[in-house]
């Protein structure tokens, strides 16, 4: 689950395939009706069409308050869209108690599915807080990148970066977000021989034109490391 245990999410192998999968046809209805979220953890915060982000990020706060933050899911790039705000508000919420959270990237069915459109944010309590700004690198995704290409861009960085590496990939929109997500994700598992992880942190921000965007910090750390 994604609790605030010490040790953090391994990601699922992105080849080969899993055991006990879905199958094939028993279609999704809507993507997030909650009853598709078969591997959903009991406690996790499930981010559906109809959610409000407001109010399920009070509930992650209250919960890693209580040492035991949910995980986020969301199925299709307009909930997972909404997951990884709902991660941007409860940062912004947490900051007048210097608290804050940071969160580890799954695709649960990627191994059944490369274009799988579900995630699992493993949410994690964060020590202190520290100033997001000064970032390694700059990363745009659009919602035509290709995740694949992202990833082993994000791997090099991160190897060839300074040690505790901080990137930024800032996105605008549902599909741009789910695309740096799984390039997150896919990062992970390149970098696993180098013995690094990835955790990610939302935040809000706005272009020069004061087009919304997200900014989604990527924290590079030891597999397992409490930041």
């Amino acid at each position: 689950g994604g609790g605030g245990g010490g040790r953090g999410s391994t990601p699922h192998a992105p080849r080969g395939r899993a055991a006990g999968g879905r199958g094939g046809g028993g279609g999704l209805r809507q993507p997030g009706d909650k009853t598709d979220f078969k591997k959903a953890p009991p406690g996790a915060c499930l981010v559906g069409p109809e959610s409000d982000i407001k109010k399920s990020a009070g509930y992650v706060c209250t919960m890693l308050r209580a040492g035991k933050p949910p995980p986020v899911m969301g199925i299709g790039p307009a909930c997972v869209n909404q997951a990884t705000k709902l991660l941007a508000l409860a940062h912004s919420y947490l900051e007048e108690e210097q608290l804050d959270l940071y969160a580890q990237v799954d695709f649960p069915e990627y191994a059944e599915s490369s274009s799988s459109a579900m995630v699992k944010l493993h949410v994690f309590q964060k020590a202190k807080r520290t100033n997001l700004a000064e970032v390694s690198e700059q990363i745009f995704v659009s919602a035509t990148s290709e995740p694949d290409k992202v990833s082993g861009y994000i791997a090099n960085c991160v190897r060839e970066g300074p040690a505790k590496a901080r990137l930024c990939i800032t996105v605008a929109g549902p599909q741009p977000v789910l695309r740096a997500l799984k390039a997150v994700f896919l990062a992970r598992h390149h970098l696993a021989e180098d013995k690094l992880d990835l955790s990610i942190i939302p935040e809000f921000g706005k272009s020069d034109e004061g087009v919304s965007l997200v900014n989604i910090f990527v924290l590079s750390h030891a597999p397992g490391a409490r930041l």
